[in-house]
């Protein structure tokens, strides 16, 4: 009888310790890690916007995107933490300890990787828009001399719009300048653009921006436009009866992002 107690006493002594070795895991998210993460997202989002002028945070949604990326990012961590705690578990209760911090140490690993890709996000400097012009001799712009222009694409991926943009002189004697922009296609498909500056209204007033005796104006020629469409761009003067277009310093192209609306 001795015996059998001395056995029960044992039994009970090692169900003991054996509850004692396994260690409590909360099932739920820890909720530290989430804020902390949060948090240092938000620090690099203000970081990344104050150094944005205002244009560039009215020309581009580049923040907004960053935002809504970095949030989903933060809900797959919550989700994935939430995973692997529940792993840790179950594999500290059927294996012990050894277990229980490896599955830790793959949450950690996770938390630092998801920070490392906010990081890439939200460090993305916004695409500008991108200005090419050529200057035009002084007797004039020659009707048969049309511009060519290769605009440096940054993203192959992106959409562009494209625009045609002049500088003139005072002395421009008409109120406008009739153009013919020629988009070329990365295997040599041309599709053709009339376009034509309004560059003063019917009273002669410029209707450019600038100061002094040099005026620009710029409009847009095609939205929406891949790189692959607008591989090279040619610009012809299409005034007809003029041989020489006087008064005109410089054309050129403003591409800019597209942003749908």
């Amino acid at each position: 009888m001795n015996r059998r107690n001395r056995a029960n006493r044992a039994n009970r002594a090692n169900r003991v310790a054996s509850a004692k070795s396994v260690p409590h895991v909360s099932s739920r998210p820890r909720a530290s890690v989430v804020n902390a993460t949060i948090a240092s997202v938000s620090r690099i989002l203000r970081k990344v916007e104050s150094r944005l002028s205002s244009a560039d945070r009215s020309k581009t949604a580049t923040i907004a995107v960053s935002a809504r990326a970095i949030s989903d990012r933060t809900t797959a961590l919550v989700a994935t933490e939430a995973t692997l705690t529940q792993m840790a578990t179950q594999s500290a209760a059927n294996k012990g300890e050894g277990l229980f911090h490896s599955g830790l140490h793959r949450l950690w690993k996770v938390l630092v990787v998801g920070m490392m890709m906010a990081c890439t996000v939200a460090c993305q400097s916004p695409e500008k828009e991108q200005s090419i012009f050529c200057d035009l001799p002084d007797e004039g712009w020659h009707s048969k001399a049309p511009l060519r222009f290769e605009p440096n694409y940054k993203d192959s991926a992106a959409t562009y719009d494209i625009a045609v943009a002049v500088r003139h002189t005072w002395q421009y004697r008409y109120t406008q300048l009739p153009l013919l922009v020629d988009l070329i296609t990365s295997n040599g498909q041309v599709s053709h653009y009339a376009v034509t500056l309004r560059l003063a209204d019917e009273h002669g007033n410029w209707c450019g921006s600038g100061f002094g005796p040099l005026y620009q104006l710029s409009t847009t020629v095609a939205t929406g436009v891949s790189p692959q469409q607008a591989s090279k761009i040619v610009v012809w003067p299409r005034m007809e009866g003029v041989d020489y277009i006087e008064c005109v310093n410089n054309v050129g192209i403003v591409v800019r992002p597209h942003i749908a609306g």
